[in-house]
């Protein structure tokens, strides 16, 4: 096997390997998404029987939201964070492949 077909066939697998931690990342997106409307849906329950204040209920949503961003933001930077650094070496290695 030739350097430019094992180079492919890495590639290929890298390509998978990428669509299957982007369909992961859209999965657990939903999840928090759909974990943030239920605390939130509960949140008002306890509010409307009164068992928690205005003020209660407002920090707790607040801090509830701040949360959900929080982990996505992270998430998101993390995988720009981990392409980039499998593009530099992916780059990084063809470079040193070629050379020899």
């Amino acid at each position: 096997m030739t350097n430019n077909s094992v180079l492919l066939n890495n590639k290929k697998n890298i390509n998978r390997q990428d669509s299957i931690i982007k369909h992961n990342n859209n999965t657990w997106s939903n999840v928090n998404l759909t974990s943030l409307k239920d605390i939130l849906s509960y949140l008002s329950y306890l509010k409307a029987r009164e068992e928690i204040s205005d003020k209660t209920f407002e920090a707790l949503v607040k801090y509830t939201c701040a949360n959900f961003i929080e982990y996505e933001i992270e998430q998101k930077i993390q995988t720009l964070i981990e392409n980039k650094l499998e593009d530099k070496l992916e780059k990084f290695f063809l470079k040193k492949i070629i050379v020899n």
